[in-house]
């Protein structure tokens, strides 16, 4: 079902994005890591992983290809 305008989701500024991705970027969890610290980082991915989808669609981006900002 499409969305309605008033379901749709605000633009996503690429510079945020940018900024986000290099505060809390992809990569495995530190063997010194608690699981609690493992399971919030993972929370802050999924966040992340979940805009960079949501850019890619309002700017007509193939999903399967990588985000370069």
């Amino acid at each position: 079902m499409a969305e309605t305008l008033d379901e749709q989701f605000p633009g996503i500024p690429p510079a945020l994005l940018k900024k986000l991705n290099s505060m809390v970027p992809e990569r495995c969890p530190e063997i010194s890591w608690t699981t609690e610290e493992i399971m919030f980082y993972a929370g802050q991915r999924g966040l992340i992983r979940m805009l960079n989808e949501k850019y890619k669609e309002q700017n007509n981006m193939d999903p399967d290809e990588p985000l370069v900002l």
